[in-house]
Order: C-alpha cells, then structure tokens, then sequence
C-alpha cells in the first residue's frame, strides 16, 4: 500500500507534459522512515542537490524537499513507525521537444509507502544473487545519481523469476562490477573492503555512502576502484547494502559461494551502532 502527495494533499494523477512523465527528465530519492523521521536525510540531501545543480532544475530546494516529505509524513495514513518515502522531483510540464521552457516549474511529489522488514534469516544467512547479462550504460554525466530513466535497472530485472534470487549484480561495458539492480556491492579481500568506482555509470547509494563514511572514522578506509568480475569471484566475503535494508552478506552469486564473514558482521555493527539497525543484533 502506499500514497502519494503533493504539500500535504493527496495526489491521484501526474499531468502527461510532465517532463518526467515524457523524457525521465528528474531525480527521485527513496528514504527510510524510521520512528516517523527520514533516516540519513544529509546524504539523501546531498545527492539530490548534486542532482538537481547537473540536470540544472532551479527553483527547487533540499530544504523544501525535507518539507514536503514531512507534510506527506503528517498526512498519510500509512504507518510512519517504519515506512519508505519516494521523493520526486521533475522538471515540470512543457511543450513537446527536449529544450526546457524558459521558465521553469519544478514539481515535488511524495509517496509514503509500507516498509515491512526482511526475515532476520536474511542477515544471518546471506542471500543468493545472480550475474545479470544487461550491462549498465556508460554516461560519466549522470555517474552516481538517481534520475528517473531506470531501464537498465529494468531490464535486468526481468532476466529472472527465481524467487530465491534476492538481487542481481550488474557490470559495466567493461565487465567491471558496478551494483546490483537495487543495491550497492562491497568485497573484503585480504581484509580490505572495497567497493566499485562509479565514475562511469551506477548510483552512489546513501547507505553506501555512510558504510564508506563509518570505515573511514574507524581507521580502516574502503577502497573505491574498478572491481573486475574475477576479483569479485575470489573475494573474501561480499555483501550489499541500500538505504532501506542496510547491509546483507551474499552468500551466492551462481555457482560462487561466500561465507558470512566477521567484517560484514563488523559493517552492520558500525551501521547499528550509527542508527541503522536492520536485522538481528
């Protein structure tokens, strides 16, 4: 179940000049909520001030962002204890073409919706994962952000139905590991942890973000590079992480299995210890 809202009043509809309806043209942030507030709204806010100064959508700020998905937090039904908000930003309407109007009237909308957890199974056993064939566009321009086009993500999505498949790993023309269709990857290997550079395609998470951020404050950084296949495959430990369910060990991946390790258990640790408390203790 979810809804939607626009400054606290519910939404039914989305105009059809709408330029995220026409051309993807915006961003969008899905948020925890936890205890009735957005958790790690700083690097939600962060990302989509990046987003919105690349696409170059003015009038729009992180702060009346925050507002509006507290006014849709006031307003729904739904319970806000634990719940997800999608924050979207478009362009606004406008003629048919690609060039923008003139003046432009970004619009906000807001989807509260239910949020319930994962089987604590899931975090003490790992998940099972698959390599997906669809490979990520290349386009350094839009690296690291959330816009609306998600059709890779979509495409690799339907090239399963195995529902003991929790995620599927994406790579890049290259064959460099990139994330998964709704997740983040980290390998520890010779304990290291290190995480694809998204420099050419992917999403810069926000929980990948604060896993990076925690590693950083512990003394033992995480290491951003290319990560081939191969050195996915003879790491360690594996695991992925999102900003609704924090961070999950693979245990999996086709025939390639991990064990779940001490340093993701020290990583979801850190995250607890830093508000995110997913899963069991």
């Amino acid at each position: 179940m979810s809804e939607w809202f626009r400054n606290g009043q519910a939404v039914h509809g989305i105009a059809p000049s709408d330029r995220g309806f026409r051309y993807g043209d915006g961003l969008f942030e899905t948020i925890a909520i936890r205890g009735g507030k957005p958790r790690l709204w700083d690097l939600h806010a962060a990302r989509l001030a990046r987003g919105l100064r690349t696409l170059g959508i003015g009038g729009v700020s992180t702060e009346t962002c925050r507002q509006q998905v507290s006014s849709a937090l006031l307003a729904t039904g739904i319970d806000i204890d634990r719940a997800a908000a999608r924050l979207v930003v478009t362009a606004g309407t406008g003629a048919r073409g690609y060039a923008r109007p003139a003046t432009q009237q970004p619009d906000i909308v807001v989807e509260i919706a239910e949020s319930p957890p994962l089987a604590d199974a899931i975090y003490e056993q790992g998940i099972v994962t698959r390599r997906c064939d669809t490979p990520l566009s290349w386009q350094p321009a839009l690296a690291g952000l959330k816009t609306l086009n998600r059709l890779d993500q979509v495409l690799a999505r339907r090239e399963w139905q195995d529902e003991t498949v929790f995620e599927g790993l994406m790579c890049d023309r290259d064959g460099h590991v990139i994330c998964g269709t709704m997740s983040n990857v980290f390998i520890i290997a010779d304990n290291e942890v290190r995480t694809p550079r998204l420099a050419h395609a992917g999403v810069a998470g926000v929980m990948r973000q604060q896993v990076i951020d925690l590693l950083a404050q512990s003394g033992r950084p995480a290491v951003e590079d290319d990560i081939g296949w191969a050195e996915l495959e003879t790491a360690d430990e594996v695991f992925v992480c999102n900003s609704q369910f924090g961070a999950i060990p693979v245990r999996r991946c086709d025939s390639r299995e991990w064990p779940v390790g001490d340093r993701v258990r020290e990583v979801r640790a850190a995250l607890r210890d830093a508000g995110v408390a997913e899963g069991p203790v």
